[in-house]
């Protein structure tokens, strides 16, 4: 995991209630790290963790500075999966590498949102967000 702060607390409790439900069929393994600043403890997790298992599920906390050792991983054959901030894809392909995503499309999103940001009222939209510019 990225971190075990806010959403990923959320994670980690569906993933250990799953886990107990079906202990029998794999062991769950949970390394996280301070903040998205730790890249260096998050490459050691990951190390251990090919090491240590299977498949890896992460969110990682740099989406160009981990591929190397996933790519490492992959082709010891631990099954990789991404979620929360996408890998490059850029780096990923110079590094003949695929890794799957799981999650939103954050920049698709995004652009949704601001489509629809001049239908909220002013004062609604004053009241959660500090705006940068006099109106106009």
């Amino acid at each position: 995991m990225k971190s075990l702060a806010t959403i990923f607390f959320t994670m980690a409790e569906a993933a250990r209630v799953h886990q107990a439900e079906n202990g029998e069929r794999y062991e769950l393994i949970f390394g996280s790290i301070k903040d998205e600043r730790d890249l260096s403890r998050q490459v050691a997790l990951i190390e251990g963790m090919v090491a240590a298992g299977d498949a890896i599920v992460i969110a990682p906390a740099d989406s160009k500075a981990l591929v190397p050792v996933l790519r490492r991983a992959v082709r010891q054959g631990v099954v990789v999966v991404n979620i929360s901030n996408r890998f490059d894809a850029e780096v990923l392909a110079a590094g003949g590498v695929t890794i799957p995503f799981v999650g939103p499309d954050s920049r698709t999103g995004s652009f949704r949102l601001r489509s629809c940001l001049p239908l909220i009222p002013t004062r609604l939209a004053a009241s959660h967000w500090r705006r940068s510019a006099a109106p106009g």
